[in-house]
């Protein structure tokens, strides 16, 4: 006997959401990141230096609204390699 209420079921994420979840995750990670503009006062470099050590690959970095954001672990991990520290 039914009771005509229906039980609710449980919706599996859509891309929609998954890809927003994401973004959500990237901005939440994105306020503990270093702009260009701080990587280059940390280096001791120009800003156009930084940027060269990202499009050669050797500092790791992500996009963000069109800007660079580099994790400060990234920026220790370069800083390390070159014997900088």
């Amino acid at each position: 006997m039914s009771t005509g209420k229906k039980t609710p079921t449980r919706k599996r994420p859509t891309a929609g959401s998954r890809a927003k979840q994401r973004a959500s995750d990237k901005l939440a990670d994105a306020a503990s990141c270093l702009t260009v503009s701080d990587a280059a006062t940390q280096c001791h470099v120009h800003t156009e230096t930084v940027k060269r050590w990202i499009a050669s690959g050797k500092l790791r970095a992500f996009k963000l609204g069109g800007h660079w954001r580099i994790r400060p672990e990234q920026v220790d991990a370069f800083l390390k390699a070159q014997g900088a520290t």
